[in-house]
């Protein structure tokens, strides 16, 4: 890593969050959508995940640039549990749980974004088995409890409401590339876990045209829509219809 490369000048995701659009860059064929965000708060935001493995894979970020969980304030983990919350009743997680996970302090020479954020798949899925010979230590994080961790961590965890995510974290662990990518790899079989390959496509669309039911690709009279203010709260018609959430507060239609 290079001195000064922790910056939002050369962040993807500041970018991103700056210019939603700029998406349609960085992915390999034509984006249909004018962009893909799903959820936006005041300090938090989630989009379909690049190069997913499994449906659905999404990232949940902050708004400000920060390095890791351990970084976010207390404010801001509000609006990440808000997230959290609208993505877990949304009805696209069969569990109704959410596993989540994270390479913290990671190095961006091994692949890995220096911009926090939070990996979010269902609930089902295991992947605290892939850190527990490694002496994993039992986390409670709350919104406004401490999580402070000095360097690079290991953490998975399991969101199920309540207000909190029961995790495991493996400190000052020197992971390979992509560790809980890696162990996603394993657990379907497969050899692919490199999310720079741009793998799965079709999976990043499904996320979004679950949330955008009403939305028309580009080209094919796609209404306008802004990404840069919360949309009130209404109900989203979805087949079949997940159970009833306040959580939509975010959603981005």
């Amino acid at each position: 890593m290079t001195e000064g490369s922790f910056t939002p000048e050369n962040c993807v995701f500041c970018a991103e969050l700056k210019e939603p659009s700029r998406f349609g860059s960085y992915y390999p064929t034509k984006w249909p959508y004018e962009d893909r965000i799903i959820w936006r708060g005041r300090h938090a935001w989630c989009v379909p995940g690049y190069g997913p493995q499994v449906f659905p894979y999404i990232l949940l970020r902050t708004q400000r640039h920060v390095r890791s969980c351990s970084e976010v304030s207390g404010t801001e983990r509000e609006d990440v549990f808000r997230c959290l919350e609208f993505l877990r009743t949304s009805g696209i997680y069969p569990s109704f749980g959410l596993t989540v996970f994270e390479h913290g302090g990671c190095d961006p020479l091994e692949s890995c974004m220096e911009h926090f954020h939070l990996h979010v798949v269902d609930g089902s899925i295991d992947l605290a088995r892939f850190v527990a010979p490694l002496n994993a230590e039992a986390r409670e994080i709350r919104a406004l409890s401490s999580f402070n961790l000095e360097g690079r961590y290991l953490l998975v965890g399991y969101y199920r409401g309540e207000g909190r995510i029961d995790a495991r974290v493996v400190s000052g662990y020197r992971s390979a590339s992509q560790f809980f990518r890696r162990a996603l790899a394993a657990l379907n079989g497969s050899i692919e876990w490199d999310w720079r390959t741009g793998m799965n496509p079709d999976l990043m669309l499904r996320v979004l045209r679950y949330f955008r039911p009403r939305i028309k690709p580009s080209g094919q009279g796609m209404r306008s829509v802004s990404t840069h203010t919360t949309v009130p709260s209404e109900k989203v018609e979805r087949s079949p219809d997940p159970p009833e959430s306040d959580s939509t507060a975010g959603v981005v239609r």
